[in-house]
């Protein structure tokens, strides 16, 4: 009997690679949907209010419009502040009794701002909230510590609305 020998030579090896080359590049565009790059016009804008209770008047002093938004721990940038709201701050006090009466804190404010903020539409979409690029998911209710210009505020997203 004859042995038979399996020669392997380099047109093999480039056939081999080539395929597998191929595989990987279908693989790829089947895992992430092949929108590598989005155009500019694929994007949602969003509305997006933010809630600060108890605000010291010297930061509220710092605030101002178009003045870029960013979250302070990740770094991400949330808009440009398009609208201030400031009022009395709200606290609570006990009194001697025991009953708890709302009430205001000297030289402290509410404040509520809004900004716009434009999604990449891949992200927009998610169904608990607007995702960003850096992968954090804002719904309202969150907390988060942020900057607004000068100012550092701790506070909440008390609205996300899709703008018309």
């Amino acid at each position: 009997m004859s042995e038979k020998k399996f020669k392997f030579n380099i047109i093999d090896a480039i056939v081999v690679i080539v395929i597998l080359a191929l595989l990987c590049f279908v693989g790829y565009k089947l895992v992430f949907g092949g929108d590598t790059a989005l155009a500019p016009d694929e994007t949602v804008t969003y509305v997006v209010t933010y809630w600060c209770d108890e605000v010291p008047e010297y930061a509220v002093k710092a605030i101002e419009m178009g003045a870029p938004l960013t979250d302070d721990e990740a770094n991400l940038d949330l808009g440009k502040v398009t609208k201030i709201e400031v009022s009395d701050s709200t606290s609570y006090a006990t009194d001697a009794q025991g009953v708890i009466h709302l009430t205001t804190k000297p030289l402290y404010h509410t404040v509520k701002l809004e900004s716009v903020v434009e999604i990449p539409k891949k992200l927009a979409d998610f169904k608990y909230g607007i995702k960003t690029e850096g992968n954090a998911i804002f719904g309202v209710g969150h907390t988060l510590t942020f900057r607004a210009g000068k100012a550092k505020l701790y506070g909440r997203v008390s609205g996300i609305e899709v703008q018309k």
